[in-house]
């Protein structure tokens, strides 16, 4: 289970960068969050409706809030 602060915080920040998708260990290192506290909290966030997961900048696999340039679009 996600820390309510640290999903907040993520939720955010995913919201603040839209239409992209991000990694855990990108946005804990933008968040100056611990990487499985924002593992733990993107893992919360990813089966909500709002968000996708696509590819990030560093090649991971991300979350991206909205849907993702190169993910599936809604249905």
């Amino acid at each position: 289970m996600a820390d309510e602060m640290i999903e907040s915080h993520v939720r955010q920040w995913l919201r603040e960068h839209e239409g992209a998708a991000h990694c855990a260990r990108c946005v804990a290192n933008e968040l100056a969050l611990d990487y499985a506290a924002v593992q733990a909290a993107m893992d919360e966030l990813a089966p909500r409706r709002l968000f996708s997961r696509g590819p990030c900048a560093c090649g991971a696999t991300g979350l991206c809030y909205g849907w993702s340039p190169t993910g599936p679009g809604p249905t």
